[in-house]
């Protein structure tokens, strides 16, 4: 993955920096949003998030492109129709969260909690998911293309219809 590129340091009311919707440039640490947040479109380039709670956003349509999430709470969070690309999660909390149906390209997932996630329709290429817990995850009718699970608990996964060869 190519490190994002920071150019300037956000530390409060990053949410008023994506205005229309997107971000790009940027690195937000430390935040924790307590009122509800709608995007239509909702695009975040070269950014990287550290402890920061993504629980109370929406959006349609989320696009994240050379983004770094680390120790992010994505609680039961929506990426339903999402576009990911070289996007790593780094010890984030995904627990009951939606990836169907959405596009992950050279994305990671490391040492992170995917529990109850739903990938189905998904289509995943170059997608590894390393040291993560994935308890009753949703892989319904997915493609795959290139992707690995490493020393992951894939205790009573789901996947129903989806071709596991490469």
């Amino acid at each position: 993955m190519i490190e994002p590129r920071i150019k300037r340091v956000l530390e409060k009311d990053f949410l008023k920096e994506i205005g229309e919707g997107h971000l790009k440039n940027a690195q937000i640490t430390n935040q924790n949003l307590l009122q509800e947040e709608y995007y239509e479109e909702l695009w975040l380039e070269e950014c990287v998030f550290q402890n920061v709670s993504f629980t109370k956003i929406k959006s349609n349509e989320i696009t994240c492109k050379d983004v770094l999430f680390q120790e992010c709470d994505f609680t039961n969070f929506d990426f339903s129709n999402c576009y990911m690309e070289r996007v790593e999660f780094k010890n984030c909390k995904l627990v009951g969260s939606n990836f169907s149906p959405s596009v992950l390209k050279n994305v990671s997932f490391l040492n992170s909690n995917l529990q109850y996630g739903n990938f189905s329709l998904a289509k995943l290429s170059n997608v590894s998911f390393k040291n993560s817990k994935m308890l009753e995850c949703s892989f319904n009718e997915c493609k795959f293309q290139k992707c690995a699970f490493q020393e992951c608990s894939l205790e009573k996964v789901d996947f129903f219809d989806t071709s596991l060869k490469d």
